[in-house]
């Protein structure tokens, strides 16, 4: 399911995030971003992947705005996650509902069994 993925990828992003660099603004988003996608787990909440995706992605940019630029330059691993939770939002919005042309590649199917490629890296 795609907000389960978008969760843990998320989730990893922000454990990655500097206690230096959290702001309360950071923290605020990072909260209220968490929660909305615990709702949509747990099913309290029913959006379509579109709209989710594009909710996940304007609030993760929000974030990596707020972020200092040396941060975002010094730590790979959370450019890594930032770039990959993009490349999981664009799959979603490439595939816009008003879009019918490419209908056959908008397969939602996808994100069901997605595996991240940082799932099995060793911590």
């Amino acid at each position: 399911m795609l907000s389960e993925q978008l969760f843990e990828k998320c989730e990893e992003f922000f454990d990655l995030i500097s206690d230096d660099h959290r702001t309360s603004e950071v923290v605020s988003i990072i909260d209220n971003l968490s929660q909305y996608l615990t709702d949509m787990i747990d099913g309290r909440m029913n959006r379509d992947n579109f709209v989710v995706a594009e909710e996940v992605e304007s609030e993760i940019q929000n974030i990596w705005s707020l972020l200092p630029a040396s941060e975002r330059r010094s730590n790979n691993n959370l450019r890594d996650y930032f770039d990959d939770i993009l490349e999981t939002t664009s799959r979603v919005l490439d595939c816009s509902p008003y879009d019918f042309d490419d209908e056959d590649d908008c397969d939602e199917k996808e994100f069901e069994d997605d595996e991240s490629d940082f799932d099995n890296e060793e911590e």
